[in-house]
């Protein structure tokens, strides 16, 4: 008999900043509101879904950095294909464009 999956998950992830793993007795130690002060807490979630879920997730202003511009790109993407899909509807698209 095969059991049902669940409907919940539950993973441990170990963070690291820039490569050492962070605690409080190296001083490197941040909370999300931390964070949120610096960066739009969208970049965050997609910084942590770019990683793998049973790796070591390594934090970095950089790596953070990296994950905005990638996120911005998607949006930049997702807006593009928007208005391509009105002037679709709209019947206003030109031969490059098709």
């Amino acid at each position: 008999m095969i059991s049902p999956l669940p409907h919940t998950g539950c993973t441990t992830l170990f963070l690291n900043i820039d490569n050492k793993k962070m605690s409080k007795s190296l001083g490197n130690f941040f909370t999300v509101r931390d964070i949120a002060e610096k960066y739009d807490l969208q970049v965050l979630r997609f910084f942590m879904l770019s990683a793998h879920y049973r790796s070591p997730l390594n934090f970095s202003a950089e790596l953070m950095e990296a994950s905005k511009n990638g996120l911005e790109r998607i949006m930049t993407c997702m807006d593009k294909l928007r208005e391509l899909k009105a002037k679709a509807q709209a019947g206003d698209m030109t031969a490059a464009e098709t």
